[in-house]
């Protein structure tokens, strides 16, 4: 299982939008301090709101921060970081640590963007080469996402996990 640990002001918003999207795909278990759902019977991932001053251990980790913010984390195993912006704290904790980093926007220099946006249909594209924590590499890759939410970048950040967990967009 894969814990997918959430930072910033609209890590809500994105669980809620990860857990739409993924419950088709993926089982899911979605924690915050109001709820718990679970999808399917043995889940795939974990989706956790985190909070500040927090030491995480474990395996399987992938941080996503959406917002700006500094956040005091203390943490040894990660298989991956997901930022929603390339000047963010989640870019330089990546870098400081030597973390996977997918960077996730409407920028030319994301690692992960759209090619093309459209009503019912957009195509996610892997702009570089990605090497995982299991040393597998991903080639740059478009793949189409059905659209299911309104906000692009929280598709992005669905995609993201999934080419660390599943090494594909989609």
């Amino acid at each position: 299982m894969y814990s997918c640990i959430f930072f910033g002001e609209n890590s809500q918003k994105a669980i809620s939008d990860i857990t739409t999207l993924s419950s088709e795909i993926l089982n899911v278990l979605s924690f915050n301090k109001n709820k718990i759902l679970v999808c399917g019977a043995y889940p795939h991932i974990a989706l956790i709101n985190g909070e500040n001053n927090i030491n995480i251990e474990g395996e399987n980790i992938i941080l996503i921060f959406t917002d700006k913010n500094k956040y005091n984390i203390k943490i040894k195993n990660c298989v991956g970081v997901v930022s929603t912006a390339s000047d963010s704290y989640g870019a330089r904790f990546a870098s400081d640590h030597k973390f996977l980093l997918i960077d996730c926007g409407m920028s030319p220099k994301s690692t992960l963007t759209f090619s093309s946006m459209g009503d019912d249909l957009d195509i996610v594209c892997l702009q570089r080469t990605i090497t995982l924590s299991d040393n597998s590499v991903i080639e740059p890759m478009e793949q189409q996402l059905h659209k299911k939410i309104k906000n692009p970048i929280n598709e992005l950040i669905f995609s993201a996990i999934n080419i660390i967990i599943n090494k594909s967009c989609t």
